[in-house]
C-alpha cells in the first residue's frame, strides 16, 4: 500500500487481502482527511483471475518469494499437494497464500484441485 498526492487528491494504491479490509481502510482514511480520496486499491484475489482462485502445489517443493523473481528473498516453502489460495498473477508468477497464512510469490506451476487424482471414494468429483 502507498499513498500519494495527485492534483490535490490523496491517492491510495496497492493490494489488500480482502474486500472488508479495503472498505475499513478507505473509511479510516476518509475520517482523517479533508482531501478528495482516489481509490486505486485492489482487493485480492485479483479480479483478473476469474474463477481460478484455488490450486495445489504441483512441484515436490515450491519456493515462496517476497517478490516475483528467482533471486528474491525466500519467505517460505510449500510441499507437493499443499492447497493454495491464488491472489494474483504477474509475468509467470503467482502470489499465493498457504493454509498457514504465509504469503509469497511462486512460479505459476499451480495445479487445479481436481488434478489431484480425485475419485468418488476420496471425496472428489467423478
Amino acid at each position: 500500500m502507498h499513498a500519494t498526492l495527485r492534483d490535490g487528491a490523496l491517492v491510495l494504491a496497492g493490494d489488500v487481502h480482502d474486500r472488508s479490509l479495503q472498505q475499513r481502510l478507505l473509511a479510516h482514511v476518509k475520517e482523517r482527511t479533508d482531501l478528495p480520496l482516489v481509490d486505486e486499491v485492489t482487493a485480492l484475489p485479483h479480479p483478473a483471475l476469474g474463477e481460478r482462485r484455488f490450486g495445489v502445489v504441483s512441484l515436490s517443493v515450491a519456493n515462496l518469494r517476497r517478490r516475483p523473481g528467482h533471486a528474491e528473498e525466500l519467505v517460505s516453502q510449500a510441499l507437493l499437494g499443499t492447497p493454495l489460495r491464488l491472489l494474483k498473477q504477474q509475468g509467470g508468477w503467482a502470489y499465493v497464500q498457504t493454509p498457514d497464512d504465509y504469503l509469497g510469490w511462486m512460479i505459476d506451476s499451480i495445479g487445479a484441485p481436481t488434478e489431484l487424482g480425485s475419485s468418488p471414494g476420496r471425496g472428489g468429483p467423478g
